[in-house]
């Protein structure tokens, strides 16, 4: 019995060594909610002819007392209305109050989601108002258009995954043609619930109100330009996607539906530490508010 009391107290001991961090930081789960508040949310924008896109977040984020390590920043790698993309954010780069600023980067749910714990754990934030700059690039965020339009940006511009409420978020958009037409909403599903000024022209501004915890911000932009071409897709991005279905299979590179010779799989193996990922087949295709996605495409 006493064997058994000791062996239950050093559990109870390690469980709080291992979750006191996710206590201080928060879990950062998606199903989470944050005792801090984003009081302003800016951030721009750019998408290059190539169809990349360059953003910087600016967010003044309130802390209301002691005891927090920092933030979490969600980036979810599936997008519903292009399944055979994989929205990896590169170039990750955070400052706080105008200084470099730590963070982790892991991946969760499947590596559904790249995940930036923002914040050096051995440091608390001071309370009060802290100003977080985040900047990164994602490649190839234009799609074939949908409603009349020739190619189109389909994107969230807050996700979904911010567990704080935000007081308020100015979104600027600079796009490589005039934007024809344009749609906002607020919310997963909605079809209205923003302003947006700038129809017609190469620069859109979106602003909205306060948004409860995981209330993502979705824009729809038609362009009148053609769709940038898919760019060759190297061994390493094939290691990280999924594996599609065979009747997919057509329309993807030969790299990513071929069965992968052991060499070439050890090497996957090492520089994408991805062992198993073709295994999963391609994203599922769900109904959007504003039209069902498109299929696997390459």
């Amino acid at each position: 019995m006493r064997r058994l009391a000791l062996t239950l107290g050093g559990l109870v001991v390690l469980a709080i060594a291992v979750l006191w961090p996710l206590v201080q930081f928060g879990t950062g789960g998606p199903a989470d909610t944050d005792t801090t508040t984003i009081t302003r949310y800016l951030a721009d924008f750019r998408v290059a002819d190539n169809g990349d896109l360059t953003v910087t977040e600016t967010l003044t984020v309130h802390f209301p007392d002691y005891g927090k390590h920092g933030i979490f920043r969600f980036w979810d790698r599936n997008d519903p209305s292009a399944p055979h993309a994989r929205r990896d954010p590169r170039d990750i780069t955070v400052t706080m109050d105008g200084a470099t600023e730590p963070f982790d980067q892991s991946r969760q749910s499947g590596w559904r989601y790249v995940v930036a714990r923002i914040g050096d754990p051995n440091i608390t934030v001071i309370p009060g108002d802290h100003t977080y700059t985040i900047s990164y690039r994602i490649d190839g965020v234009l799609e074939p258009g949908t409603d009349g339009a020739q190619t189109q940006l389909y994107w969230n511009l807050i996700p979904g995954g911010w567990a704080q409420e935000i007081d308020h978020a100015d979104l600027t958009v600079h796009l490589p043609a005039a934007a024809s037409p344009v749609r906002c909403a607020v919310g997963a599903g909605k079809t209205g619930g923003c302003r947006v000024q700038g129809r017609g022209t190469r620069t859109l501004e979106v602003v909205t109100g306060q948004l409860a915890p995981r209330t993502p911000v979705t824009l729809k932009a038609g362009l009148p330009i053609a769709t940038p071409a898919r760019r060759h897709v190297s061994p390493v991005e094939c290691a990280s996607r999924p594996r599609p279905s065979a009747t997919t299979c057509r329309s993807w590179s030969s790299y990513c539906c071929s069965r992968p010779s052991p060499a070439r799989w050890a090497w996957w193996s090492r520089t994408a530490r991805t062992s198993g990922s073709l295994r999963s087949r391609c994203s599922t295709r769900r109904p959007t508010a504003w039209g069902r996605p498109r299929r696997c495409t390459s």
